[in-house]
């Protein structure tokens, strides 16, 4: 009697065990196919989320171009805005400035960027010619200069510089044994320039699309 106890007893004991395994095996598979839906969905976002980047992430082959075969560069624009180049300035017969006017479709402003492409024979970075510069012009006011990252270049900027009736960023990059100097109008407060916030932060993408050819 006592014998057959004791195998009632491991059978129940192995009953619950068989029951305790496989029920761990039913929660690991579902626990598993729930982690896979999740990775699922959440690669699904990061999909949605890479697809719905601004340009600034995303290419700017949507974008319209503006080429200057005499000073060597093309650079891109938004489809919704135009572009106006002015007359080009020369020195002893030989191009080296142009004024760009952009102007969005939905705005009455318009936004100043000046391309003047200087030599750069010593093959100076970016600060060093901008400073050989400043020891070489009358002295103007500056707030604060730093090294930044443009598109494919790495450039030197003169944040607010003070231009009689605006505050004016000018920045230089360095294409071989040439750079380029751009100078627009900075952004917040700024005297005799409106949307000058919104306009910047589009020029600035613009920039980022500077090419030399």
């Amino acid at each position: 009697m006592q014998s057959s106890f004791c195998v009632k007893k491991q059978t129940l004991a192995s009953l619950i065990i068989a029951v305790i395994v496989v029920g761990g095996l039913l929660t690991y598979f579902v626990l598993s196919k729930s982690n896979q839906t999740s990775l699922i969905v959440l690669q699904n976002n990061n999909q949605t989320n890479i697809n719905n980047q601004p340009s600034s992430i995303n290419s700017f082959s949507s974008w319209q171009t503006y080429k200057n075969e005499a000073l060597g560069f093309e650079i891109k624009y938004p489809n919704d805005w135009k572009v106006n180049p002015t007359d080009p300035e020369f020195i002893n017969g030989k191009q080296y400035g142009v004024e760009i006017t952009f102007q969005s479709n939905k705005l009455p402003s318009i936004y100043r960027l000046i391309i003047t492409k200087l030599d750069n024979p010593l093959k100076l970075s970016a600060k060093e010619l901008v400073n050989q510069s400043l020891k070489n012009e009358p002295p103007f006011r500056y707030e604060s200069a730093s090294d930044e990252a443009m598109g494919l270049y790495n450039a030197y900027v003169l944040h607010r510089v003070f231009a009689i009736d605006e505050y004016d960023e000018s920045a230089t990059i360095i294409v071989g044994d040439s750079a380029y100097r751009f100078i627009y109008p900075s952004p917040g407060n700024n005297p005799n320039v409106s949307e000058s916030e919104s306009l910047f932060l589009v020029v600035e993408k613009i920039l980022s699309t500077f090419r030399s050819i």
